[in-house]
């Protein structure tokens, strides 16, 4: 909407310096994760170009003051915002605070079973400067709806920055992202499918580093006895056991960062695709298959009482042990790699089923390439010796 504010006739001794304009939360009813939906309602705003984004549990302690030129201001959750965008008119600062307020009885009854009866609302309050006697008029956008990277760039000012794509840096990569998603679901009709084709199409345009990283991998592996024996021959002589090492990579073409490098150069992607499929408006309330009725919350397989068996992050956890065990490995190492996939389980249990079906695909994919390395086969260890 496009919202105007005139300010006219105001006696002098009346006259003060600023009014604001409040922007408030709204009760959460709407989503399968109430808990989730507490956790992302904050007071969001862009000073500047600085973008501040306040958790109303942080500001429930007392309100945050920002001075300075105010692009917009509002409050957002997940998938939802509140925005006043500044057209015309002098915005001076924003505050944002945060208070407990009761559920009431109708409400309360649409919410899980034993949810509090109180909730928390957020405000953010546009502080702007009284407009002069000659030019009376401020001029806003007033957004309420869904957080759609698309429609909010359209509007300018901004606004598209309510949408949480990552740090700066990493928003060109999670737009791009954002944008393959949307075309791959116009062929498919299925987000899941189209979270599905996304990891493979990523996989399939990094497999020539991936391949490189686990044959680097699995080379260290193979020389890796020969490593050993010259650790062991030259122990009182550091200097010379390392000459030796580096001329044992060299003679046998491996590289010690091989695998890390890979790793580094796809640590954007991750990050950027992280952003994008958990808080992507998209995938809210979006089917799969079968009892994946949601991508944007945990998988609901079974239910004991309150405890929910979420069975798409076991699956995960299953196609990453496949993976490790196709992995090049140190046999000493592999508790801590079992002790890693318990972890990731962990981590991923709550998390929403279209990340996890990503993450998923992406294991299957890794064992895939891991077994195409394993039958290229072994090239035979070139020993190396040091002269004193």
């Amino acid at each position: 909407m496009d919202y105007e504010i005139a300010i006219t006739g105001v006696p002098a001794s009346w006259r003060i310096g600023s009014y604001s304009l409040a922007m408030r939360s709204w009760p959460l009813l709407n989503e399968h994760n109430l808990q989730d939906e507490e956790r992302s309602l904050k007071a969001s705003s862009l000073v500047g170009t600085s973008l501040r984004r306040v958790l109303a549990l942080q500001v429930l302690k007392g309100p945050k003051h920002y001075d300075g030129n105010v692009q917009w201001a509002g409050v957002q959750t997940r998938y939802f915002s509140a925005i006043a965008g500044v057209e015309r008119g002098s915005a001076q600062a924003v505050v944002a605070s945060a208070e407990q307020q009761p559920v009431d009885a109708e409400a309360l009854k649409r919410l899980p079973q034993g949810a509090a009866a109180q909730q928390p609302v957020v405000t953010s309050t546009l502080v702007m400067g009284v407009p002069s006697e000659l030019d009376p008029i401020n001029r806003f956008t007033l957004w309420f709806g869904p957080n759609e990277y698309p429609r909010l760039s359209k509007l300018g000012g901004g606004l598209d920055r309510v949408v949480d794509l990552g740090w700066n840096w990493l928003r060109p990569f999670s737009q791009l992202l954002q944008m393959v998603l949307v075309w791959l679901y116009g062929l498919v009709s299925n987000y899941g499918l189209a979270i599905v084709l996304l990891a493979v199409l990523v996989r399939v345009l990094l497999h020539p580093l991936n391949m490189m990283s686990m044959r680097s991998m699995r080379a260290m592996q193979r020389i890796q006895p020969e490593v050993e024996r010259l650790r062991k021959k030259y122990e009182h002589d550091p200097q010379t056991m390392n000459t030796a090492v580096m001329a044992l990579y060299k003679e046998n073409k491996v590289n010690p960062a091989g695998g890390c490098l890979p790793t580094l150069v796809q640590m954007p992607l991750f990050f950027a695709l992280y952003a994008v499929l958990y808080n992507s408006i998209d995938l809210r309330m979006a089917p799969f298959v079968g009892w994946i009725s949601d991508l944007s919350a945990p998988d609901q397989f079974l239910r004991f009482g309150a405890f929910s068996v979420h069975m798409l992050p076991i699956i995960m956890a299953l196609t990453g042990l496949v993976s490790q065990r196709l992995t090049p490995t140190d046999p000493k190492q592999l508790p801590t790699m079992y002790m890693m996939n318990v972890m990731m389980l962990v981590f991923f249990y709550n998390m929403p089923s279209g990340l996890v079906l990503y993450w998923t695909v992406m294991n299957l994919m890794t064992a895939a390439q891991q077994w195409l390395v394993m039958r290229e086969g072994d090239h035979p260890v070139v020993g190396t010796t040091v002269a004193k």
